[in-house]
């Protein structure tokens, strides 16, 4: 039978794996925002070329992680490949995509 001090012991170790989670639920959600201001950036600057396929994909990328849509997450960096040249800061964007598609978050 379980007793009043395993509750609570089981209580500790879930709050101590939620608050985990958060934190680093956190630093996924700010490792996205930094890529997508990079992206930016870049793309102001000149130094990375979007295709309006791509900018589009990465548009609905945002949209999907927000609603953890898992199927649209994959389509969309599938698209991101098909649309045109993947590498650097767009590598970082799908890195962090399949992070929330996932929902594993590395520390």
């Amino acid at each position: 039978m379980l007793t009043k001090k395993d509750y609570e012991a089981a209580d500790k170790l879930i709050e101590g794996a939620l608050k985990m989670y958060d934190e680093s639920f956190e630093k996924a959600k700010n490792r996205l925002t930094e890529v997508l201001n990079r992206i930016a950036d870049l793309n102001q600057s000149g130094e990375l070329y979007l295709s309006y396929r791509q900018f589009k994909s990465i548009v609905r990328l945002i949209v999907a992680i927000q609603k953890h849509d898992v199927r649209e997450i994959e389509t969309q960096v599938e698209n991101l490949y098909v649309h045109g040249e993947v590498s650097g800061v767009l590598k970082e964007l799908i890195d962090v995509a399949q992070e929330f598609e996932t929902l594993n978050f590395e520390e």
